[in-house]
């Protein structure tokens, strides 16, 4: 079920839904269905365009980064129950002698910087990392846990989590070890609305605390030349959206 989803969203995002149109479109050519495949070709051709384009990106995902508001610089949480920061597990890149922090990928880094500013408001608490083992020897558990201590953190202090392999197991296999808690949850703000739910669906009393932002309040002309940047904000939107869906079709999110 898990290489399906992971499939099926590699399939369903922009450049490969692209590709398969215009794959389609040249055999509409072969086969002298030209007007079809010109059809198809131009609608290919659009769908890249757009999703190029930061705009089309900004829009897409920022009702998803704005959902929930940022911890502020000040950070004060005064609820006693609050024993557990677990910051979500992003990506890493295996490189031989490389420091942990340099393996983990920058939203990854991100999300681990934000877990201890906030960690380091809350004397006494756990910080909670978490993720499997892709593309590396070690965990990104083990990755996060060891920059973590390299950056100050007691070893004590850290609980690595490295069975989950996405947000739905991660809030199943926490549920599992530390029980239903009231948490402080790290994660980039694009994903931190799914991650919210499923979390929540596992019975934890969440505070939200999302980092990794793409989107802002400035805009240059820049912003609507095509380029790399659009995609990213297109692809990353279009991931959380099928994520939330599949969550809601499989009961993840309860019902």
């Amino acid at each position: 079920m898990f290489l399906f989803k992971k499939l099926l969203s590699a399939c369903l995002a922009p450049l490969p839904l692209v590709l398969g149109l215009w794959v389609v479109a040249a055999g509409l050519f072969w086969w002298r269905r030209q007007r079809l495949g010109r059809g198809l070709a131009f609608v290919g051709l659009g769908v890249l365009g757009l999703s190029t384009c930061d705009p089309v990106g900004s829009a897409l995902i920022a009702p998803l980064e704005r959902r929930y508001a940022p911890m502020p610089r000040d950070v004060k949480l005064t609820d006693a129950s609050l024993r557990y920061v677990v910051v979500l597990g992003g990506a890493a890149r295996r490189i031989a002698g490389a420091a942990p922090a340099v393996q983990l990928n920058p939203a990854a880094l991100g999300r681990l910087a934000e877990g201890l500013r906030i960690w380091r408001a809350l004397p006494g608490a756990q910080l909670v990392v978490s993720g499997a083992a892709t593309g590396t020897e070690v965990s990104q558990a083990e990755l996060a846990g060891a920059a973590a201590a390299a950056l100050g953190v007691p070893r004590t202090a850290i609980i690595e989590e490295a069975r989950p392999r996405d947000t739905e197991s991660e809030a199943r296999f926490l549920r599992e070890r530390l029980g239903p808690r009231s948490i402080v949850l790290v994660t980039s703000a694009w994903h931190m609305p799914r991650a919210v739910a499923l979390f929540r669906a596992q019975g934890f009393d969440v505070h939200p605390a999302p980092c990794d932002y793409t989107t802002g309040n400035g805009f240059g002309w820049q912003d609507l030349l095509p380029g790399s940047r659009g995609l990213g904000k297109v692809e990353r939107a279009w991931h959380e959206y099928l994520g939330l869906a599949w969550a809601w079709l499989t009961g993840a999110l309860g019902r």
